[in-house]
């Protein structure tokens, strides 16, 4: 601190002598071009930032997904069944898979049907429909996810051939066929099936979404030609 005491002549030579004689300041144009700089650069800081967050989300997501596949391979070795995991689409995109959980060994329901879409009209002459005689409808499968589209059926059981399930019709208790079966077409008889359910969602296994913007494309995706 300067103290100054007195005044004439003296104090105003003290002063001189301690201040410049001019003072300089910014002028506008510099004022703006250090904003433009500052700018530019925080610009270029959060950018490289968010980028360094996209990655890391993307390193996360690979390692939960083969985590996940260790973890179903250890499972299966454990149980000594079939285990597997779900990829989960999402909700606001059919396209891309946001969530894994793991699954269990395919299930399988065995009864007697008869090839007649009426269970009061005449036998079904195509063999290509079926109709549930016995035990669980096929709507109550098809409610709890066990049966789908898709889904194999043995006709008759342990001797006859495999069927693939074309569709359903949950009203009418009829499923359709992917093809005739041509010994069994326009009869009445009930026979024996072997019906493969889908594959069941383990008690305690909640699905696990990936990290928040992390998903797996289905559309993008490439299988390995050895698959």
């Amino acid at each position: 601190m300067i103290r100054l005491l007195g005044s004439g002549t003296k104090s105003r030579r003290l002063i001189s002598t301690i201040l410049p004689s001019s003072l300089r300041g910014f002028t506008l144009v510099e004022l703006l071009v250090v904003i433009a700089i500052m700018l530019t650069l925080i610009a270029v800081t959060v950018a490289s930032f968010n980028y360094s967050i996209g990655a890391d989300r993307m390193r996360s997501g690979a390692r939960q997904f083969q985590s996940f596949l260790s973890g179903a391979r250890d499972k299966a070795i454990y149980a000594k069944e079939v285990r597997g995991v779900r990829l989960i689409l999402d909700p606001n995109d059919n396209h891309a898979v946001n969530a894994i959980q793991y699954i269990g060994a395919p299930q399988r329901e065995t009864g007697t049907l008869c090839f007649n879409p009426d269970p009061g009209g005449s036998p079904d002459s195509t063999g290509l429909y079926v109709t549930r005689r016995t035990g669980t409808f096929w709507d109550s499968l098809y409610r709890r996810g066990f049966l789908r589209v898709g889904s194999r059926i043995q006709i008759p059981r342990e001797t006859g051939s495999w069927f693939t399930v074309e569709s359903i019709n949950t009203a009418t208790g009829v499923l359709s066929l992917n093809r005739p079966n041509l010994d069994l077409a326009g009869s009445t008889a009930q026979v024996s099936f072997l019906l493969e359910l889908s594959p069941t969602v383990l008690g305690d296994a909640q699905p696990i979404e990936f990290p928040r913007g992390v998903v797996i494309d289905l559309d993008g995706s490439q299988v390995p030609s050895g698959w």
